[in-house]
């Protein structure tokens, strides 16, 4: 929870553009991605949504296109009644993988519920 707070606010130096910094950026993004992705798979009970949710808005922090984050938002938020926030989620992500990679996301939102 006290990760979440910090990386809440954004990927570490994301404004900050020196050459020689990338690789420092880059580890810790790749460390605090793992941390957050491995605090997600220890998380199983329905009352832990909220703070799964929380947790695939930090990895988006980092990664803009993650497809675990994804599906751990959509999946939580289609479980608590959010359905058209998850749609909006899903519209979002496929736009984003769209302009990033040149091609349409692979998973329909049905899939990624699933």
């Amino acid at each position: 929870r006290q990760l979440l707070q910090i990386v809440g606010r954004g990927a570490f130096l994301h404004q900050t553009e020196y050459t020689w910094l990338d690789d420092i950026k880059s580890d810790i993004s790749g460390k605090v991605l793992d941390v957050l992705m491995y605090a997600a798979s220890t998380l199983t009970t329905p009352a832990d949504a909220e703070l799964l949710i929380g947790i695939a808005n930090a990895i988006f922090n980092f990664d803009q296109v993650n497809e675990q984050a994804l599906q751990m938002k959509c999946k939580n938020l289609n479980g608590l009644g959010r359905h058209s926030i998850a749609k909006n989620t899903y519209e979002k992500f496929a736009k984003d993988y769209r302009h990033m990679y040149d091609e349409d996301f692979p998973q329909s939102f049905s899939d990624v519920l699933h």
